[in-house]
């Protein structure tokens, strides 16, 4: 109930950021009993409360349903998995902009991963690429390209590994991807919230003292 209620507080901050008010002068204001860090970026994220800004602002190619489902997000469907279990197809909407105005295609997926399994990648998250086929070799730097990931062409997206894992499809269907300029984006907006939120700290603070 804590977590629901506090994605909705989360929820309207976010959209007190927007230039244009929806013309609704009603405010929820909700407290955290810890600070955010303000790394709001799903490659580079570390606590719960960062998380929940992740998760109402990114999307993946696959997401959970009420019914703890795994359903269609960004993607058209379920991917198509071949027989030896080794190699993914999905196949993406078409239609999709991020925020900054830029289409979303198979390259932003391709770029996500990518930056994970990078050599310089500093985040929590490599183990969530680190079964593609030619991750070693690309971390390490002896490959220039992530071989396991082929974007055969802009809303097709298909996955090698180096062997069959069973939680593959959710694991890299369910993480948020992002697209280069989005990291422009993604710097405002963390600006913009942290002092949201040292101003929700700050009343707070102050209904304190009066008690």
């Amino acid at each position: 109930m804590y977590k629901k209620l506090l994605a909705c507080g989360l929820a309207l901050l976010m959209c007190g950021c927007s230039a244009k008010a929806a013309g609704n002068d009603q405010v929820l204001t909700v407290g955290l009993s810890s600070e955010m860090n303000g790394t709001f970026s799903p490659m580079y994220y570390q606590t719960t409360n960062d998380s929940y800004v992740v998760d109402l602002v990114y999307q993946g190619l696959l997401k959970y349903n009420k019914k703890g489902e795994l359903v269609a997000d960004l993607a058209k469907s379920l991917p198509k998995i071949s027989e030896d279990g080794k190699s993914m197809t999905f196949k993406l909407k078409k239609g999709i902009k991020f925020s900054d105005g830029s289409k979303f295609t198979s390259k932003d997926v391709k770029t996500t991963f990518s930056v994970m399994a990078d050599p310089s990648y500093t985040g929590l998250y490599s183990s969530t690429v680190d079964f593609v086929k030619g991750y070693t070799e690309y971390h390490d730097g002896d490959a220039k390209d992530l071989e396991g990931i082929e974007t055969p062409d802009d809303y097709t997206v298909v996955f090698h590994l180096e062997k069959p894992r069973i939680e593959a499809e959710s694991v890299l269907g369910t993480q948020k991807l992002l697209t280069k300029t989005t990291q422009q984006s993604l710097i405002k907006l963390t600006k913009i919230l942290m002092l949201r939120l040292k101003r929700i700290i700050r009343s707070l603070w102050e209904l304190v003292l009066m008690y």
